[in-house]
């Protein structure tokens, strides 16, 4: 018994494929369906972009009312509702003959990305790991980079050989599958579901105990009122911009400067793997070190991407953009349920987490915005790429501020 593996890392694992196909197939792989449905439907790009700010829009709004959503129904119900809906508006898309028609269904798909995505994914794992809370949220986070690495390279065959729609029907299969077995049967929300305590228990006896007879609870409009509070949000923020940013735009960059599209593949997949390894690494880290340190990296990584892009013409910037996007934008995902779970301990978790995770989602609205304008100016994306790299530096004055140097809560 004693050699028994602890069920928290099977949630690990179940999470981790959950993601993969989760978000790793409706988000990661959108961008190879782009212009197949553009030629099939005759749709423009602009139009085919500004799916993507609504679907920005509708996780900002989604995760802001997760908190609420998840104190007042049962969360693992919320999970199979949206896995279930997701795949309906997911196999929906085959169908689809208007723009209207996917703007519906990617707005139905993200509502259903956030309530049975990484916010209830870092609520569960928070309540199975006390110690290892980092690296199990890495581990199972890497799931949304493997996942757009194989389904893109998957889809990007099928495409040509069967066509858009009959690879949405691939795709929903094996999205229902995995589904049907992490979220229905392999996931538990609570230790006491299996018999068993959190990993790391009685430090987190000791903490609830002190959390209980030292720090009476307090409401998110009381921390609402701190400045802190806001420049920790408003740091966020910027992660969020220079996230969605960098990442939207690689492949986009590099064919403005001349590059070729399989040169664009590879830096692209280059930021996947980057990005599924940082996700491991970065929980790793928030692990072992402060999440001061641990988030100033995050920030100088995502720098080092957009000045590899900024100087993309010399081919070694190419591997900046790769391995500063992937690595940098784990932050994402790892950051902010580590913050709620360490910082502010009189406020509940997932008021914390929906707060940080909107703000994350509000940057990834603004920056699409503020880049397409600033390109339409100039025809480049120079001048975008300076004021965001600029952005990352008051970011990282903002972590030396608001962060504590060590990872005891605050």
């Amino acid at each position: 018994m004693k050699n028994r593996i602890f069920y928290g890392w099977i949630i690990v694992l179940a999470i981790f494929l959950m993601l993969a196909v989760g978000w790793g197939i409706p988000i990661n792989t959108n961008s190879i369906f782009i212009t197949p449905i553009e030629e099939d439907l005759n749709f423009t790009r602009s139009q085919m972009l500004n799916a993507l700010t609504i679907r920005s829009i509708i996780m900002a709004v989604t995760s802001l009312s997760a908190a609420w959503v998840f104190s007042k129904f049962n969360l693992k119900r919320i999970m199979e509702i949206s896995a279930i809906v997701l795949c309906m508006a997911y196999f929906a898309m085959r169908f689809m003959t208007s723009i209207i028609h996917y703007y519906i269904l990617i707005s139905i798909q993200a509502a259903c990305i956030t309530y049975g995505g990484f916010f209830p994914a870092s609520v569960i794992i928070n309540k199975w790991f006390v110690k290892k809370n980092a690296t199990a949220l890495g581990i199972a986070f890497m799931g949304t980079g493997i996942g757009g690495m194989i389904f893109n390279l998957m889809g990007s065959s099928l495409i040509l050989q069967i066509g858009w729609r009959a690879t949405i029907t691939v795709f929903t299969a094996i999205i229902f599958i995995i589904k049907l077995v992490t979220v229905f049967i392999l996931i538990k929300v609570d230790p006491e579901e299996k018999g068993l305590k959190p990993y790391g228990n009685t430090q987190r006896e000791t903490m609830d105990k002190l959390e209980d007879d030292e720090l009476p609870k307090t409401s998110i409009k009381d921390v609402l009122k701190s400045l802190k509070f806001w420049m920790l949000g408003i740091g966020i923020m910027i992660m969020g911009m220079n996230m969605t940013g960098l990442v939207s735009n690689i492949a986009p960059r590099l064919r403005d400067i001349g590059y070729s599209l399989s040169t664009s593949g590879k830096v692209t997949s280059l930021s996947m793997i980057s990005l599924a390894v940082g996700k491991l690494l970065l929980g790793v880290i928030f692990d072992r070190y402060s999440m001061r340190n641990a988030t100033l990296l995050s920030s100088l990584s995502l720098l080092l991407g957009m000045l590899g892009m900024l100087f993309a013409k010399y081919k070694i910037a190419l591997i900046c953009i790769g391995l500063g996007s992937g690595f940098g934008t784990s932050f994402g995902s790892i950051a902010p349920p580590l913050y709620a779970e360490k910082l502010y301990p009189r406020l509940e978790y997932t008021s914390k987490l929906a707060f940080f995770q909107t703000m994350s989602k509000i940057g990834g609205i603004i920056s699409p915005i503020l880049m397409g304008a600033m390109y339409k100016v100039s025809n480049s994306y120079n001048s975008s790429l300076v004021l965001l790299s600029g952005s990352l530096i008051v970011a990282s004055l903002i972590w030396l501020g608001t962060l504590p140097a060590n990872n005891e809560k605050e």
